[in-house]
Parts: C-alpha cells; structure tokens; sequence
C-alpha cells in the first residue's frame, strides 16, 4: 500500500503529522496490516517566499510555538518524544523550499521511498530543530549526505526536476489539496495532521475501498488537467505507468501523442498516431494531429494529405483552415 503526503519541510504540523504516521504504521503493520510505503509530495507553505531567505519576525517564531508554552506541551512535546535527548526547537528562517522539494524528488526516484524519508526527516530536523536555512544547497547537500544520497550538489546546480516539483505542485491543485499535510491512500484523502486513530483508519479504507488512486482513468484526468495548463512533459509522466498497464487503451494512447507533440518530441508522436490511425482510420482528431505533426516537420504534402481525411470524416472549421493553411504553403 502507498501513502502520498503532500508536505512542506517547514510545516510544523506536516513534522508533527510524519511522526503520528510513523506510529500508525507501526501498529497498522503489527496487527497484520499489508506493508505500506511512504511518498512526500510537495506543497509550498509560502510560495512566492524570496530566493534570499529572510529570519523569521518574533511574531512569526511565535506561531511556531517556540515561546507558547500550550505548544511546548501540545504538538511540540510529541514530536520531541521521537527526537532525541538534545531536543530543542528553534525555527530562525522564512525559506522558499522549492529547491528542497526538487531534492526530495531526485531523492525518490534516485533512491526510493524509504531514501526520500530519510532526507525529509533531515531536513525537517535541520530547519526546525537546527534553526538552519533549508533553501542553503550547502544545508540540503548536508542533509542528502545524512540520508544516503549522492549527487545533490549536480542536482542542484543544475534545472532538474525543477519540471517535476511544478508538475506534482499543480497535480496536487487539481487534486484539490488545500492543507499541509495532506494523507491520501487509494482514492481516500485525510486533511491536517490528523490523530494516529484516524491515519489507521485511512489505511483500512484504502485497503477495503476502490483503489482508483492508480487507476487508467485517474492518470487520463490528471494528464489531461496538466495539458491544459502547458505542462505535457508533466502529463507523460503520469501516464507512463497507466501505458504500461493500458497500452492498448486508445484514449491514453491519444492523449500520450497529444503529449508528446506538446513537448515537441515528434518522432514520438508521429508513431503513436500512425499506430492509431492504422487501427481507427475514422479517428478524424487523430488523422488531424498526425497531419499537424507532419506540418511541424515540414512534410507538407502528407500534412495535407492527412488533414482532407480528417476534414471528409468532420466537417470542422479548424480542419477546414488546415486544409487552406497548408494548401497555399505548397503552391506558394
């Protein structure tokens, strides 16, 4: 079973919601419960937080507790319950923690699930129990090294997964993932850090519920959400493991070539539209796509050639003026 967290590293509720997980799945397994697997997604507390990291105002360590003896002995007593003897509590900074999420991503698919749990952990202890700055990459390659992992300075200095954490940051707004945290198994979601009471109940839902988390049709409504925000590298990435299962599946193969022109990999395209074309000759939106695949190309007279099939099997007004469009490029 999996569980996805949607978390920021300098969410205290998020820290004191991993530990209560942490617990739940402990007895969850002790009862004989099936093995469940953790995965951090991202959410960002302050989005548009600056790139140069400001100290946090004394209101602001306030509401992380810091000097609220409630808190003292409220969320934060539980979360030094499982933190050591040198437990201390010393939030300092405002970060912007996308450079954080984008190694916690490299850190899962480098590492898997259990490497990304390391490295969440450390980063939690960092910014919350270290008072250091978690947007420093000198701090977050500290805190890669900690858990294991090898290449965060590469990562970092370059663009990678910058792609991805925006891509799981709008699936999550599609999702309708408003609260950090955020529990979801299957196709059941608990807000908030919720009680180790409830945390088990969600995964005996998941269990005994329908498991649609995973489903063809879930990845077609996510990939189809991300193309119509421009991110079609994003969207191939959540269809990769429905096409694996459901490559047969016209309507994600469609959606896949969609994909693929979106991000300009046209070679890509091209085979999958040919291959529907082959096994659907009156699919006239896929003849279309194939021909304005062709157009990209600069192979004009197939462009054509597949647009006047599209244009016969339905009288649109858009096949209609690529018809025209390309008609007059040839006898220009």
């Amino acid at each position: 079973m999996r569980v996805q967290v949607w978390s920021d590293v300098i969410c205290p509720w998020c820290y004191l919601g991993k530990r209560r997980l942490v617990r739940a799945i402990k007895q969850w397994e002790a009862e004989g419960g099936e093995p469940v697997e953790v995965v951090y997604r991202p959410i960002q507390l302050v989005p548009d937080a600056p790139r140069h990291t400001l100290p946090l105002s004394e209101e602001e360590r306030r509401s992380y507790g810091v000097h609220s003896a409630d808190q003292v002995g409220g969320y934060i007593a539980e979360v030094a319950a499982d933190s050591g003897d040198e437990f201390t509590w010393r939030p300092s900074w405002k970060p912007n923690t996308f450079d954080a999420h984008r190694l916690l991503a490299y850190a899962l698919e480098e590492g898997g699930w259990r490497c990304q749990g390391r490295l969440k952990e450390g980063l939690l202890r960092a910014h919350f129990l270290r008072g250091e700055d978690v947007s420093r990459h000198a701090v977050l390659e500290a805190a890669a090294a900690e858990a294991g992992l090898s290449g965060a300075a590469q990562v970092l200095g370059s663009g990678r997964y910058i792609g991805r954490v925006r891509t799981w940051l709008t699936i999550g707004a599609l999702s309708g993932v408003k609260v950090a945290p955020t529990f979801v198994a299957a196709n059941h979601a608990l807000p908030g850090a919720q009680p180790v009471a409830a945390l088990i109940s969600l995964l005996g839902s998941a269990r005994d519920g329908d498991d649609t988390e995973g489903s063809p049709v879930r990845a077609y409504r996510l990939a189809e959400g991300l193309l119509a925000v421009n991110d079609p590298l994003g969207a191939l990435h959540i269809l990769e493991p429905a096409l694996e299962e459901h490559g047969d599946e016209s309507s994600l193969q469609l959606l896949a070539a969609r994909s693929y022109f979106g991000s300009c990999q046209l070679g890509q395209a091209r085979e999958v539209l040919e291959h529907l074309v082959d096994r659907n000759p009156t699919d006239d939106y896929a003849r279309f796509l194939l021909g304005r695949t062709m157009e990209r190309v600069n192979d004009r007279s197939e462009a054509l050639r597949h647009f006047r099939v599209a244009m016969a099997l339905s009288p649109s007004p858009e096949y209609a003026q690529a018809v025209a469009r390309v008609t007059t490029r040839i006898g220009a």
